[in-house]
């Protein structure tokens, strides 16, 4: 071991060397004391398996301590993380570095939902950004699970939600086509943060809100202009 890069309430994150192949690893140790870190470690060992680089931190090997604590060797990541990078910053971050840094993150997204997983800890200190290539990346996936349980815990069958991938009308039939479609969804009791509506939301980020508490105050038409703005504005812009 060379020094504690991180310490969380689950697990300590270590860097150290390795002696047959020359290079610098990472070692993530589960809490002994805590039952639940040891489940969430052998989970992630198990995602970052499935997902595999350049999104996430290679896996070289996993096992138990002679006292039966999990440990999880693993790529030693070296680039910044994204608190790191806004850290940095006084202000927002211009919007030459945000657009290719976005487009980057995104792809990763894709990388890890198109494998079937939700990441469930998703902040910016667990995100790394490849300088050299321009790519972003994930660490620490304890809390990971498989999209379509996730959904399924919500309370729906999993079915609504792969037909909800399929609603959005593209030309040519692809998914290279730019989306062109319009929805109206009537949403039981107005509640717009439920999961079928906030799925339907998600599809596309521009949205005109109908609000029936504003119809039945006798305004016409019934639009609620903050909720449609887009969730993702706030995020982008400086508040002053």
């Amino acid at each position: 071991l060379e020094h504690e890069v991180a310490r969380g309430g689950f697990g300590t994150l270590y860097a150290a060397r390795d002696e047959a192949a020359g290079g610098q690893v990472a070692i993530k140790v589960a809490h002994a004391d805590n039952p639940l870190a040891h489940q969430q470690l052998e989970r992630e060992a198990q995602v970052l398996r499935a997902i595999g680089p350049p999104t996430v931190p290679a896996v070289h090997t996993s096992g138990l301590l002679p006292e039966g604590v999990p440990y999880l060797v693993m790529q030693f990541i070296a680039w910044p993380t994204l608190a790191q990078r806004l850290g940095q910053l006084s202000g927002p971050m211009p919007l030459a570095e945000f657009g290719p840094r976005a487009h980057a993150l995104l792809d990763a997204l894709e990388s890890v939902h198109g494998r079937g997983f939700l990441h469930g800890d998703l902040k910016p200190e667990n995100v790394f950004l490849d300088e050299e290539r321009g790519r972003a990346g994930f660490f620490d996936f304890g809390l990971a699970q498989p999209v379509l349980r996730a959904l399924g815990e919500a309370g729906y069958t999993t079915t609504v939600f792969e037909h909800g991938r399929r609603w959005p009308i593209r030309p040519d039939g692809t998914t290279a086509a730019p989306i062109t479609a319009l929805f109206t969804v009537l949403v039981d009791g107005d509640d717009h943060d439920e999961p079928i509506a906030d799925a339907v939301r998600g599809i596309l980020d521009g949205h005109v809100v109908l609000s029936l508490r504003i119809a039945e105050r006798g305004r016409y038409p019934a639009m609620d202009l903050l909720r449609s703005v887009s969730r993702t504005l706030p995020h982008c812009l400086d508040p002053q």
